[in-house]
């Protein structure tokens, strides 16, 4: 099992907060992330690579 960690970033890309989750791999983690959406988009990390950017499908206020 790998540890993963979220960032939540704001419209300009700064991190908002961290989350570290757990999973067997990169699409577990992927599969997800819907309900981690919190209308910020998330840059997904495996130690210093970065898997993936998740726009989020919700609005901001």
């Amino acid at each position: 099992m790998t540890s993963y960690n979220l960032f939540f970033t704001d419209t300009r890309g700064a991190v908002l907060h961290r989350l570290a989750i757990h999973g067997e791999s990169d699409d577990e983690v992927m599969a997800q992330l819907p309900e981690y959406d919190d209308g910020h988009d998330i840059e997904i990390w495996d130690g210093e690579r970065l898997v993936a950017i998740y726009r989020s499908g919700k609005k901001r206020p």
